[in-house]
């Protein structure tokens, strides 16, 4: 079943989850955004968004894409 931007919107970091199985989940649901076209600006400003707001606030804004954004929220969990 093919999802769209209101499911990609959807996902969110749970409390308890560490922030890279977040971003796991939301690029497979990206994967099913068969023909939602964003940028990548776009795609790491909706996952940002789905994070709980301490990670938030570590990474800042400066991730061009989604690899920077998990390089990233590696460096902030390790």
């Amino acid at each position: 079943m093919e999802k769209d931007i209101t499911d990609l919107v959807d996902v969110r970091q749970r409390n308890n989850k560490h922030a890279l199985h977040y971003l796991q989940r939301f690029k497979e649901v990206r994967n099913q955004c068969y023909t939602l076209t964003l940028s990548e600006v776009e795609l790491v400003s909706i996952a940002t968004r789905g994070l709980i707001p301490a990670i938030r606030e570590k990474i800042g804004f400066d991730c061009p894409n989604l690899a920077a954004l998990a390089r990233k929220l590696s460096s902030i969990e390790t």
